[in-house]
């Protein structure tokens, strides 16, 4: 079994790194932005709350899988059911620059980033666009993860914490190799 959450602030890589490894391994890839977001960017977390934790805990019933995401509504669940933990903690300067350009990028092509969802250039301009949450939460949400990653609830969790491209590569070239392996028994 293997059941791995990524997590991380807003433009970290979390969906990139979940998506390469689940091709990797053949398992699924659960994205917990494809879970929340609805047409006009309609937020179920924030109004479908009970919903939204439903479907997470539906999709991490099955034996493997890869979650990128940081929802803190539902944290808890994925952690305690997860066997992995990779962090990407990468520096704020990195996540900025690639927040930046995902964010500019979306905006330009104008292609719905989640189902009935586009990027606009108004839309930059939010209080809870990404760019601004990178920004605004990066120091909260490492020292809530580094926290959480203190309780004994999570001592299960094997981390693989990534303070770099170099460490992001190795994590996903092990986790990789891990699943490999585990399938051969």
């Amino acid at each position: 079994m293997l059941r791995i959450a990524v997590i991380g602030t807003s433009g970290a890589g979390k969906t990139t790194f979940a998506t390469k490894l689940a091709a990797k391994c053949g398992i699924d890839a659960i994205d917990l932005d494809q879970i929340n977001w609805r047409p006009n960017w309609y937020d179920r977390y924030r109004h479908e709350d009970e919903n939204f934790f439903a479907d997470v805990a539906t999709a991490t019933n099955e034996e493997n899988w890869v979650i990128a995401g940081a929802y803190s509504g539902v944290r808890s669940l994925i952690w305690q059911r997860a066997t992995h933990l990779v962090w990407l903690d990468l520096p704020k300067s990195v996540i900025m620059r690639q927040v930046i350009i995902r964010s500019l990028k979306r905006a330009i092509d104008g292609k719905d980033v989640f189902l009935g969802c586009r990027e606009d250039w108004r839309r930059l301009l939010n209080k809870d666009h990404p760019i601004r949450i990178a920004w605004d939460t990066f120091d909260k949400r490492r020292a809530k993860f580094e926290e959480m990653l203190g309780e004994s609830e999570y001592s299960h969790l094997k981390l693989f914490r990534c303070f770099d491209k170099a460490q992001v590569l190795d994590a996903l070239a092990k986790l990789s190799d891990l699943y490999s392996n585990q399938s051969l028994t």
